[in-house]
């Protein structure tokens, strides 16, 4: 039985309506995403600390399952950065594999950066409208699960600055998106596009280790979309 379905697959795959069809649904593109990251804890001793200008960039893909409705992905290199800031004394974290960093003076709190490197992988839904002119308007959501690949920190304590502080950080990251744009035709293999997405975390970006609260920290991003699909 395995066999036969093997064969079938094999029958749709090199079909050349079956490919003539794909090659028509699907189109492939690059972009980047300047965009603005900060990172929010759900413990009322840990506050965001400011906004950080942050970077994603990679390769995009539209897959046309009906008029007007498209599978939306990409393969992105991102770049999340937030800062924390420790308000309870006495209240210990992480910076690199062997420091952990007190508070001992409430008017002197500990702050650290996170800077944290991704491969992400959002899948979504792009819902479009038909061409006005050469323009054509989108709304667009979905999730963004991501696997962490980089992580340094640095801290108002000890003059630590861009350490190692991967086993504080969480191997993969989820959390969901949605925005908007338009897309204008310069012909009809040359497109670009442009707009705005905002997105947030799921889950927890750090680990809770070493007497640290157990808290959550997510991250989350506004981002202003660039790119060209052919």
């Amino acid at each position: 039985m395995k066999k036969y379905v093997i064969i079938l697959a094999l029958i749709f795959l090199y079909n050349p309506i079956f490919s003539q069809d794909f090659g028509k649904r699907l189109r492939l593109g690059v972009g980047a995403s300047p965009s603005l990251s900060w990172m929010s804890s759900d413990y009322k001793g840990v506050v965001s600390d400011g906004v950080k200008l942050s970077v994603k960039y990679g390769i995009n893909y539209d897959y046309r399952i009906l008029d007007n409705y498209y599978f939306s992905g990409a393969l992105m290199m991102s770049s999340q950065k937030g800062k924390l800031k420790y308000m309870d004394e006495n209240l210990p974290f992480m910076a690199g594999n062997t420091l952990v960093l007190f508070n001992t003076d409430g008017s002197d709190n500990v702050s650290i950066d996170y800077n944290l490197k991704y491969i992400e992988l959002p899948i979504g839904l792009k819902l479009k409208t038909n061409e006005i002119g050469y323009f054509t308007y989108y709304a667009r959501f979905g999730l963004d699960p991501a696997i962490n690949i980089s992580s340094v920190g640095s801290a108002n304590q000890l003059s630590i600055e861009d350490v190692d502080i991967n086993d504080e950080v969480n191997f993969f990251s989820l959390g969901y998106f949605f925005g908007g744009g338009v897309e204008y035709a310069l012909s009809t293999n040359f497109i670009f596009m442009g707009g705005i997405t905002y997105n947030q975390g799921f889950i927890d970006a750090t680990t809770n280790i070493n007497g640290r609260e157990n808290d959550k920290s997510i991250i989350s991003s506004v981002a202003l979309n660039f790119g060209i699909f052919f």
